[in-house]
């Protein structure tokens, strides 16, 4: 535990440095990168300045910030899988695919949905695009643009990424893209169990089968989490 321990705080160490060089070399101050840089690895989204990262109008930036969000998402021990060459650990990984998937393709539909009427070119949308997904499927919080302003289609997938979240063992919040994946599978056995009664299907997680209890358990809390969501939303309205 305690070598596991200091791996994950090495990685975490590591990412912040690399971070705030990177945002130095950008022509940020010291303040302003390391600041930025806690709130991005630890997902916590605050900002030295009242229109957060919009305020530096830059490019390289916004990507620097997009990456290390996407990176902090991630479950840190696949960060220790990528160190030690471990690659196919990575390759099986359920929770990582459906996350690459999750942020592919809502970017590239908020890209080509804002392309033409928000902006101007494939890159620019592309860039706003992909950092809007970013801080919200990590709950980061940071904000480039204003997406209330967004064609309909993109504030759907920005409300959808909201209840995803990041990875389980990463610093991001929402419901884990682990329990989503898992309850898609689950879903998907149901289906096949009314087409075939007598079949038997066995749910796999990174290649390995996956007990009822769990399953259970997934649903109660996804349950639980919708529950408060409705009754925080009424008493909020």
């Amino acid at each position: 535990i305690t070598g596991t321990a200091k791996i994950l705080w090495l990685i975490y160490i590591g990412l912040t440095v690399i971070q705030t060089i990177l945002l130095l070399a950008g022509g940020m101050d010291l303040f302003d990168s390391l600041s930025h840089t806690f709130g991005t690895v630890a997902t916590g989204g605050f900002s030295t300045k009242n229109t957060s990262v919009a305020y530096f109008n830059s490019a390289y930036i916004d990507w620097v910030i997009t990456i290390f969000m996407l990176l902090a998402g991630i479950n840190f021990s696949l960060h220790f899988w990528l160190i030690t060459g471990k690659l196919g650990n990575l390759a099986r990984d359920s929770e990582l695919k459906g996350y690459i998937t999750i942020v592919i393709i809502s970017t590239l539909l908020i890209t080509f949905d804002t392309l033409g009427k928000c902006y101007g070119t494939f890159g620019e949308s592309l860039r706003y695009a992909s950092f809007q997904v970013a801080t919200i499927l990590t709950t980061t919080g940071f904000a480039t643009a204003d997406y209330e302003k967004w064609p309909f289609l993109s504030q759907a997938v920005i409300f959808i990424l909201m209840f995803i979240g990041g990875c389980s063992g990463s610093t991001a919040g929402g419901i884990k893209v682990l329990r989503i994946v898992t309850l898609l599978k689950q879903g998907l056995n149901e289906m096949k169990y009314l087409i075939h009664p007598r079949g038997v299907f066995t749910l796999r997680i990174n290649g390995s089968p996956v007990k009822k209890d769990i399953v259970y358990a997934i649903s109660g809390f996804f349950f639980l989490y919708i529950f408060l969501l409705l009754i925080t939303t009424l008493i909020a309205s």
